[in-house]
């Protein structure tokens, strides 16, 4: 099968859900920090929902693609495709209060089109989950602190 799926919390107790909101929210700022993520561009902006253009790529592979991510600030995140290398593709941030700081839960599930580049992905998904985690952790230690 084509699919893949991960999912993950992340605590960040001297962070507020404000701050995590606009750390997953910029997704201008992507390429410069998230493992994959060549460029991106908000194509169109309504409240609470985007049209964005993607280039995601590892070594010499490429793809292009459009994604659609809708918002209820700061509460979630939504991400969504069917475009390029996607028969279906969701992305999903929620934030939770925790104490002083602020709970990121992460839940993705996707279908590749294609069975070569699912069984590429299935190989590499355990170290480049680390690697992008590892990276929001960097990232909002460098915006807040």
């Amino acid at each position: 099968m084509n699919r893949l799926s991960g999912d993950w919390h992340l605590s960040f107790p001297r962070y507020s859900p404000d701050q995590l909101f606009r750390l997953v929210s910029t997704i201008e700022d992507y390429p410069a920090f998230v493992p994959g993520y060549v460029a991106t561009r908000i194509l169109e902006k309504r409240d609470g929902d985007w049209r964005v253009d993607n280039v995601f790529g590892f070594g010499p592979l490429r793809s292009r693609f459009e994604s659609r991510a809708r918002f209820e600030a700061p509460l979630w995140l939504e991400v969504t495709s069917e475009d390029g290398p996607w028969r279906s593709f969701r992305l999903r941030w929620t934030l939770t209060p925790e104490g002083q700081g602020c709970g990121l839960d992460c839940r993705f599930e996707g279908v590749l089109r294609s069975p070569m580049l699912a069984a590429l992905a299935r190989i590499a998904l355990p170290e480049t989950e680390r690697r992008t985690i590892s990276a929001f952790e960097r990232r909002a230690a460098l915006l807040f602190g």
